[in-house]
């Protein structure tokens, strides 16, 4: 089981990275993808990892890569574990682009509910939990039921092909109505 999170370092909080260590404690052999950053950090989490009874080489750290590459790369990954409260923006969009399905927390203010609407726009609202407890309790779940996980992917894969969140020819139709109907307003 490869979890993902390729959301930028600053992003990841202390309850959030506990919150993943205890996952992978509870999925034997999976491992945790984390976006390459300064090597002081990767120290840092590599010592919390530790810390939390983790061994090391199951946080691997992956280098950026152009876009193409990132997608690609991304795809092979089975379940994106999201950040709070700060959620992934492109990130999440570029994970479910890939096929990949992505847990959040949903919060009160706008970067911690970015996620949240993606799901709901791509129709895989089950993958929004309320609180850490449940968001690793699901992750936990997905990854040790695969056929619910290659269900989930299955529905994404069938939802990015007509959802409004990647209809971009739709949201472009709809961009230009507003603003002739802004200008005519005037």
């Amino acid at each position: 089981m490869v979890f993902s999170c390729l959301n930028s370092a600053y992003k990841i909080e202390a309850d959030v990275f506990t919150a993943w260590m205890r996952t992978l404690t509870r999925v034997p052999e999976s491992v945790l993808w984390l976006l390459h950053t300064h090597q002081y950090t990767e120290n840092n989490l590599v010592l919390q990892a530790k810390k939390s009874g983790v061994d090391k080489t199951r946080i691997i750290f992956v280098p950026t890569l152009p876009k193409r590459e990132h997608l690609q790369r991304l795809s092979k990954s089975d379940l994106a574990l999201d950040t709070t409260p700060v959620n992934g923006h492109t990130t999440t969009v570029d994970c479910l682009w890939a096929g990949v399905p992505v847990i959040t927390t949903i919060g009160t203010h706008f970067a911690s509910r970015v996620s949240a609407s993606c799901l709901k726009a791509v129709g895989l609202p089950q993958l929004i939990t309320s609180n850490l407890s449940q968001y690793e309790n699901l992750a936990v779940d997905l990854a040790t039921h695969p056929q619910k996980l290659l269900r989930l992917k299955s529905r994404l894969r069938q939802q990015i092909k007509s959802c409004p969140l990647f209809d971009t020819k739709q949201y472009t139709r709809n961009l230009e109505m507003a603003f002739f109907q802004m200008h005519h307003a005037l």
